[in-house]
């Protein structure tokens, strides 16, 4: 599973969507596994209710998700006191 989040149009190449699913995908080639989802979400990541998480997050406790990646940890969280969600996705993985 991929999750990519772009909160704005103007992030560029280095932060767009394609930039992300790229980096995903060679860093779950790297890693030996296999991406057959992917959940985008366009919203800023200050909010943790955002529908693309909400649903990564459905997904991980039905025990749908065996990995999560993602470009880097602020595509999650933009708020390091928010970045509990990499644990909290975390444990629920573990379940």
């Amino acid at each position: 599973m991929a999750y990519i989040r772009v909160s704005t149009e103007d992030q560029g190449d280095r932060y767009g969507p394609d930039a992300q699913r790229h980096t995903c995908r060679e860093l779950a080639k790297q890693r030996g596994l296999t991406i057959n989802e992917e959940i985008q979400d366009q919203i800023s990541g200050t909010v943790l209710q955002r529908p693309g998480l909400d649903q990564l997050r459905e997904l991980v406790r039905a025990g749908s998700v065996e990995a999560v990646v993602v470009y880097a940890a602020d595509r999650l969280s933009r708020d390091s006191i928010d970045l509990k969600i990499l644990k909290i996705l975390k444990r629920e993985l573990e379940k």
